[in-house]
């Protein structure tokens, strides 16, 4: 499966293409619907690092749709994203189903 992840989700500009399982496109297009922030994927576990170089990047990525605006090399240019961050990014994107689950145990 080659799925690109803006697909059903983003905008038309070809962006972080990878697999991703389609349940994750879903809710990837229902978070970028509600305007989901980056800062809650550290809840599927992307470090506080991470996201504080997203958002304090040349890109100012705060959103998930800002996230999946960008290709991977765009992302790999940003100061303290390297290989392990990406990683964790895109492993997080690929589980994104399950943040409301992880978000609602949280809450308890």
């Amino acid at each position: 499966m080659n799925t690109d992840a803006t697909t059903t989700a983003g905008p038309q500009k070809k962006s972080l293409q990878f697999d991703l399982p389609s349940e994750a496109i879903v809710a990837i297009a229902k978070g970028i619907d509600r305007g989901d922030s980056i800062a809650e994927m550290e809840a599927l576990g992307i470090s506080q690092r991470t996201i504080n170089a997203l958002e304090e990047s040349e890109f100012c990525i705060i959103t998930l749709e800002q996230l999946m605006s960008h290709r991977i090399t765009e992302l790999m240019t940003i100061s303290n994203i390297g290989a392990n961050a990406l990683n964790g990014i895109i492993t997080a994107l690929s589980e994104y189903h399950k943040l409301d689950e992880v978000l609602e145990k949280d809450e308890w």
